[in-house]
């Protein structure tokens, strides 16, 4: 006579660290060591780009059961940012050019002046630190009405407008890639997304 004692008791596994790595990545580690994808969130997050793990539930390196769900909170990009410039009072046409780290914003939204690259080159780089630079200029012409600088950090989404030290960081000799803008008699507002 034979009797039973039961299935075998199964061994629990060390969970594998998936924080940092892509969504993709994270996934197959996760299947390849025997365990499966649970819940996951995404959330806003100033100091990773979009399609990072940026937590795990059960925590890496903890023993767990073979098959059990691991939850994952993953980085959606950075918080959106506007920014706020104020558009001088003239009924000529202005064309707005908006450098991000020295580097030209060149696609922008018609209605808007949304430089639709803005976001893209804010994630690509990784900083805290922004400087955003405005030139507006009379359409037609080479002479510049105005020009800010701003400093933006990523962190606690805090804006400050310093003063140039040097417009000739500015020279005709860049590129200009530029909208065109045809504010009313009143002083305007636009806002860029960041």
């Amino acid at each position: 006579m034979f009797v039973s004692s039961g299935p075998e008791p199964i061994e629990p596994k060390s969970v594998p660290n998936v924080l940092l790595t892509n969504l993709e990545d994270a996934k197959k580690s996760i299947k390849n060591a025997g365990f499966e994808v649970g819940k996951v969130e995404y959330q806003n997050h100033a100091s990773y780009p979009k399609g990072i793990v940026i937590s795990q539930n059960p925590e890496k390196d903890t023993m767990a059961q073979p098959e059990s769900k691991i939850n994952l909170v993953v980085a959606s990009g950075f918080k959106d940012f506007s920014l706020p410039v104020a558009l001088p009072d003239t009924t000529a046409t202005l064309d707005m050019s908006v450098y991000i780290n020295g580097s030209l914003a060149s696609q922008f939204n018609k209605n808007t002046f949304v430089p639709v690259e803005t976001e893209i080159l804010l994630l690509k780089e990784q900083k805290e630190q922004y400087q955003v630079l405005v030139k507006l200029r009379k359409h037609g012409t080479t002479e510049w009405l105005s020009y800010k600088q701003y400093v933006i950090n990523s962190i606690n989404q805090s804006v400050s407008e310093e003063q140039l030290m040097d417009d000739s960081v500015f020279a005709d000799s860049l590129p200009v890639t530029t909208t065109t803008a045809t504010p009313t008699t009143n002083t305007t507002e636009t806002d860029f997304d960041f």
